[in-house]
C-alpha cells in the first residue's frame, strides 16, 4: 500500500515502501518537503494518521487491526530533516523483534549490497545469435 494523503491541517504526506532487505512489509508514512516547517499539530496529524494506517496494514497482512508497530524520531534524533514514521506490521513479539533489527541494520545491508555491486565484475554480455 502506498499513497499520498491531505492531514487536517493541510500538510501533505506519502505513504511508501521502500525495498528494505529482509523487511516486505515495512512501510514509511513522511510529511512532504513544503514551503512552511512542520508544526507540531501536523507531526500529532501525522501520528494519528500511522496509527489508522496501521491498523489497515495489519488487517490486510494478518488480518488483525492490531498486529502494527510504529515508530517515530524527535527532530533530534532523525536522519532526514522531514518528519516521518516508520509503520512495521508484525504478527507477534518476536517478528517485531527481527523487524526492529533488521530497520538497525539497514544501512549496513545497503552498504554491502553497494559494495557486492561495485566488487563483482560484470560478465560480458553474450552475442545475439545470428537470425
Amino acid at each position: 500500500m502506498t499513497g499520498a494523503f491531505r492531514l487536517p491541517t493541510g500538510a501533505a504526506c506519502r505513504l511508501r515502501r521502500p525495498g528494505l532487505p529482509f523487511l516486505a512489509r515495512y512501510h514509511v508514512l513522511a510529511l512532504t518537503t513544503g514551503a512552511r516547517a512542520a508544526t507540531p499539530e501536523d507531526i500529532d496529524a501525522l501520528l494519528c494518521l500511522a496509527r489508522r494506517l496501521g491498523r489497515r496494514l495489519g488487517t490486510h497482512y494478518f488480518g488483525d487491526a492490531e498486529s502494527f508497530t510504529i515508530l517515530f524520531n524527535g527532530a533530534r534524533t532523525r536522519r532526514s530533516p522531514s518528519p516521518h514514521v516508520h509503520i512495521i506490521p508484525a504478527r507477534s513479539v518476536s517478528q517485531k523483534r527481527w523487524a526492529l533489527a533488521a530497520l538497525h541494520l539497514k544501512h549496513v545491508t545497503r552498504l554491502v549490497a553497494r559494495m557486492l555491486r561495485v566488487l563483482t565484475p560484470r560478465l560480458p554480455r553474450r552475442p545475439h545469435a545470428a537470425r
